[in-house]
């Protein structure tokens, strides 16, 4: 099995840009995740702006600048789970 803390920024990237039909992800306990990971130059690079469900449980290292991010690319998103987080 992977270890879901080893999970990168650049892992994240790769999948937002080659996954661009994916509508639900799950990178809950995802613990190396920091803001990095969700700045995607534009729409189309960001899961091809189609991602619907996102969680995000327990990725400590996220910021307001990642949730700001995905809502500028994420236009179809209809549930964000960001649950033992410290994003406000």
């Amino acid at each position: 099995s992977h270890d879901l803390q080893t999970v990168s920024n650049e892992t994240v990237r790769a999948l937002a840009g080659s996954c661009r039909q994916m509508e639900s992800i799950n990178f809950q306990a995802c613990t190396a995740l920091s803001d990095a990971a969700f700045q995607a130059p534009s729409r189309s690079e960001f899961f091809g702006g189609g991602l619907k469900k996102l969680t995000l449980t327990s990725c400590m290292l996220l910021s307001g600048a990642s949730i700001e991010a995905i809502a500028r690319n994420c236009p179809a998103l209809e549930k964000i789970n960001l649950g033992q987080t410290d994003v406000s």
